[in-house]
């Protein structure tokens, strides 16, 4: 079982491991994340730790910093601690994707810069 969180615009995600999530742990977290077409996680950071992301499903665009570029399944990116990251969906695709953080995604830790723009 896992935790059904859902966020703005439609998008949810499913914790399974993680500080709050049905498997418990301080130092990793993996969580699954659902975007509807064209919606968008917030620009956002970390500050401590490392979060990747594996691309399951759909197509979308990942931005780190200033580059931008194309996801689709299979694809993984990084987002190293302090630097500013956002995942969109396509407009006319849903995107998945496992977002896997060490040590576990915490409240204390994230920091979110601007919201979901459309």
């Amino acid at each position: 079982m896992t935790n059904l969180i859902h966020a703005k615009d439609g998008v949810t995600l499913r914790e399974f491991v993680g500080r709050n999530a049905p498997i418990r742990s301080k130092r990793q977290s993996v969580a699954l994340f659902v975007l509807p077409p064209g919606a968008a996680t917030p620009v956002s950071y970390n500050t401590e730790g490392e979060e990747l992301i594996l691309v399951r499903r759909g197509q979308g665009n990942v931005r780190v910093g200033d580059r931008t570029w194309p996801v689709n399944a299979g694809d993984i990116a990084s987002f190293p601690a302090g630097q500013l990251h956002r995942v969109a969906a396509d407009p006319d695709k849903t995107l998945e994707f496992y977002a896997i953080s060490s040590p576990a995604f915490g409240p204390a830790t994230y920091r979110e810069v601007s919201p979901v723009s459309k």
